[in-house]
């Protein structure tokens, strides 16, 4: 069995293709299921939730852009 240190280069590469296409799918199926699950309720808790809502969009917003920044630094280092 290899060790961890001596993977190649292409290996490694291949690992963290598929790391970063599971942290995508994830985080697209959370606001999907977020935004599906938040207009199936009663009208009473729709109005009180809706703040919070809006609150968890800007959140998500947020993460994707510190996402895509930690990505664009990733690539940056790996391929330059």
């Amino acid at each position: 069995m290899r060790n961890c240190h001596y993977l190649r280069t292409k290996e490694v590469l291949v690992m963290m293709t598929i790391a970063f296409i599971l942290v995508g799918v994830i985080g697209v199926a959370s606001v999907i299921l977020t935004l599906s699950l938040a207009g199936k309720s009663d009208e009473n808790y729709t109005a009180s939730t809706k703040g919070n809502l809006s609150r968890l969009t800007w959140i998500y917003i947020a993460l994707a852009v510190i996402l895509v920044g930690g990505l664009g630094l990733y690539l940056k280092f790996v391929y330059y």
